[in-house]
């Protein structure tokens, strides 16, 4: 699992930094892996506990007819400091037939 935290002078260059990182994740999964993700926004029940906002890539297993959350950049509404994590469902995603 990778997991990073970063702080930031400003909410603008965390927001911004929040897009990028999702983007990373993205890419892992689609360019490296070749596994197709969506991007997406957690509902505010389903975003973490104290966060501004939650953003997430999602993917589907049709292995097992589920999906799965891939990665996820969280933006703590209190100050400008982001948490990323690339799950370590990465791994288990690449190893399905």
């Amino acid at each position: 699992m990778n997991t990073g935290h970063t702080a930031h002078l400003t909410k603008e260059s965390a927001d911004e930094e929040v897009l990028q990182i999702l983007d990373w994740y993205a890419d892992v999964y689609e360019e490296l892996l070749a596994v197709p993700v969506v991007k997406g926004r957690k509902t505010e029940n389903e975003k973490f506990p104290g966060a501004l906002y939650t953003t997430t890539i999602e993917s589907f297993i049709e292995a097992n007819g589920r999906a799965i959350q891939a990665g996820r950049v969280t933006r703590p509404a209190h100050i400008s400091v982001l948490t990323y994590t690339l799950r370590h469902r990465t791994h288990w995603v690449s190893t399905l037939p």
